[in-house]
């Protein structure tokens, strides 16, 4: 017999120190959305509540020990079902090198998340798709740096 772990399982609600998170402990976001309302609120530093309308899951993420599509942040891949359906949730930075790059990456995303952005660079994804037995949500939150912006912030 050939026995194994999933290493992701392992890192469920911790941090490394290079993890690029978003949201520090206590802080909540909250979106009206084209595709619903929907809240996210950091317990601490790997833990969210997720909720929107008439649903909500509390999540211990998993921090990524590599770039995946440029992040080293956060994620749950909806590993389990709840009486509200999957929730894959994804949280992390990204760079940049221009704001045409920055926008390029939005739009790309776009078509069906409808992404929701602020002028700080602080995005957020939803979306709800309907399968059958159950619906899955789709939650990511980005924060985005150009180069620009990140040498206004070494100069302030």
């Amino acid at each position: 017999m050939l026995f194994g772990c999933d290493k992701s399982l392992e890192q469920r609600g911790t941090m490394f120190p290079y993890t690029e998170a978003v949201l520090n402990p206590g802080a909540t976001i909250t979106v009206g959305h084209p595709n619903g309302s929907v809240q996210i609120h950091a317990n601490d530093f790997a833990s969210r509540i997720i909720s929107g309308d008439s649903w909500e899951k509390e999540l211990e993420l998993i921090p990524r020990d590599s770039r995946w599509n440029g992040s080293l942040g956060l994620y749950d891949p909806a590993s389990s079902k709840s009486p509200d359906g999957r929730l894959i949730f994804e949280e992390g930075r990204q760079f940049f090198s221009s704001e045409p790059e920055a926008m390029r990456f939005l739009e790309s995303r776009n078509a069906k998340k409808k992404t929701i952005y602020s002028s700080s660079g602080l995005t957020v994804e939803y979306e709800v798709v309907q399968v059958p037995g159950g619906v899955v949500r789709s939650v990511a939150v980005w924060q985005l740096y150009t180069l620009a912006s990140t040498r206004r912030r070494e100069v302030e």
